[in-house]
């Protein structure tokens, strides 16, 4: 075990020195990112954009109101958990998640008959492979939704695909165990280490980090605590 684990560090080191070297951003986006459980429209948030974190908007998609700016939330659409951008105009983006966490959000179709012992488990369905979404500013976010960032290949797909950023929209409110919404947020860095890609990890109860294209922590706001977090998102040179 010990040698498979050396082996895999030092691979993983390998990879990394043959990223080139992350430098002070040509341009940045402007963001207010709003840790807490509860969505609501605020005049005041008028970022380039504006992100929610999972689950704080639990309405439909048709009763969303129009937002003083842009705006980046989750939502349950057609059986399909979904990162929705919502612009001032009223038109919307919407980016379906693909990697579901059984037992949470579905019940393995080979242990069904567990459903009476575990009622609470959704039944949502995986989503189709989305792009990143564009926004009005001729950036791309790539969206991750809660436990997404787990799969570097999902954040590599939509790097590749021209995504400027990634975002991870999470909720931590299922534990009050700070150490595991900790743990979730590192995951945001290796990947934001990997795509050489800035990354705001933004969830309901924290913490919620911006994380530069080398994993260094940018802005932070810490675990527990209700409010917004306003920074400027480092992107990368126009292609």
């Amino acid at each position: 075990p010990w040698s498979v684990a050396l082996a895999v560090l030092l691979a993983g080191v390998a990879l990394t020195r043959e990223l080139p070297p992350w430098r002070e951003p040509a341009r940045t986006l402007s963001f207010d990112a709003v840790q807490g459980r509860d969505w609501a429209p605020a005049a005041e948030l008028r970022a380039e954009l504006v992100v929610w974190p999972e689950g704080a908007y639990k309405g439909e998609l048709a009763r969303l109101p129009k937002p003083a700016a842009d705006t980046l939330l989750t939502a349950h659409d057609k059986g399909k958990n979904v990162a929705v951008l919502l612009q001032p105009d009223g038109s919307i983006s919407i980016a379906e998640k693909e990697v579901l966490v059984p037992f949470g959000e579905y019940m393995p179709r080979f242990l069904s008959f567990l459903r009476h012992v575990s009622p609470r488990t959704d039944t949502l369905a995986p989503g189709a492979p989305s792009k990143p979404l564009q926004l009005p500013t001729g950036g791309f976010a790539g969206t991750l939704i809660c436990y997404e960032n787990l799969s570097p290949g999902r954040a590599r797909r939509l790097v590749a695909q021209g995504a400027d950023f990634l975002v991870t929209q999470a909720s931590s409110s299922w534990t009050p165990d700070r150490r595991a919404a900790e743990m979730h947020a590192r995951f945001s860095a290796l990947r934001a280490i990997e795509t050489r890609r800035a990354v705001l990890h933004v969830a309901d109860r924290g913490p919620t980090v911006l994380f530069a294209p080398d994993g260094r922590e940018l802005d932070r706001l810490e675990h527990g605590r209700s409010g917004r977090l306003h920074g400027a998102i480092p992107l990368p040179e126009r292609r």
